[in-house]
């Protein structure tokens, strides 16, 4: 159940809250949480560059919230 515990993280998230993120086996990835819509959550800045990354929720395998 990731999907629904990564979720509820980031819904008490405020915009630019730093976070650290899993997708797959990429380890953590240091960014900046922007926002939820629907199944995605958007995220900016850090190890993923400038502009808005979308990412689908299911795809999360941990979120660490902090730098």
């Amino acid at each position: 159940m990731p999907y629904y515990n990564n979720l509820a993280i980031l819904c008490r998230l405020a915009p630019g809250s730093p976070v650290s993120i899993w997708i797959d086996h990429s380890g953590f990835i240091t960014t900046y949480f922007q926002f939820t819509n629907d199944h995605q959550a958007a995220f900016s800045g850090g190890s993923l560059g400038g502009g808005l990354t979308y990412i689908n929720v299911n795809q999360l395998v941990a979120v660490k919230v902090g730098a």
